[in-house]
């Protein structure tokens, strides 16, 4: 209980941690691709059709662990995709909110970049919406 209080905290402010503030516009560019990546679904892209993490297939479906476990699945697999991440890279944590939406909080630590990115998202499956927090 008391990590999902933790976890909580998460989701109202994205904390970012630098040791050289030179690094923020990589930093930035990308949490962008990461949220391309999960604002987006297969097929999406022409010239990069399997990029995406296509969140609407969880549309309706009931905010379970087995829900939470498949969309943590399917982000992780999109991110280490690519150039884009490496497995050690990253965490991804999901958990309910509310009956209808999940906290998602991915935990980035990139090599040699002296400090870590936490990315929130709230996703509503009721009507496929994904809200980036404080980004």
């Amino acid at each position: 209980m008391k990590r999902l209080e933790s976890l909580c905290l998460l989701v109202w402010e994205t904390i970012l941690i630098f040791k050289e503030d030179t690094k923020l516009g990589h930093y930035r560019e990308l949490l962008q691709r990461i949220l391309t990546r999960i604002k987006s679904h297969r097929g999406e892209w022409a010239l990069q059709p399997g990029v995406g993490v296509g969140l609407g297939k969880f549309a309706g479906k009931p905010n379970s662990a087995e829900t939470g476990e498949r969309i943590k699945n399917a982000i992780t697999v999109q991110l280490s995709q690519g150039d884009l991440l490496r497995g050690q890279e990253f965490t991804v944590d999901v958990f309910p909110v509310t009956k209808h939406s999940v906290a998602i909080a991915i935990v980035i630590t990139p090599p040699r970049a002296g400090g870590q990115v936490v990315l929130t998202l709230t996703y509503d499956a009721r009507d496929n919406r994904i809200i980036p927090r404080n980004i």
